[in-house]
């Protein structure tokens, strides 16, 4: 059997997706900063509720090119 049937037989999918590495660096500092389960000081609404993209938005203005 070739292996674009098998994928056909089978339904495989594949998703593809673009890190930016500056916007991956400050994402990665948000969480580890006030993801309420890594940082026991942090509220869980600062992070579970949609309250978390306007601060992350924040943060974000902290870094510049080179620091990201």
């Amino acid at each position: 059997m070739s292996l674009g049937r098998f994928a056909l037989k089978r339904d495989v999918q594949f998703s593809l997706y673009k890190v930016v590495k500056p916007d991956h660096a400050i994402i990665t500092f948000f969480d580890q900063v006030f993801d309420a389960g890594l940082n026991e000081a942090v509220r869980w609404d600062h992070y579970w509720t949609p309250l978390r993209y306007a601060v992350v938005v924040k943060v974000a203005h902290l870094f510049d090119e080179e620091t990201a």
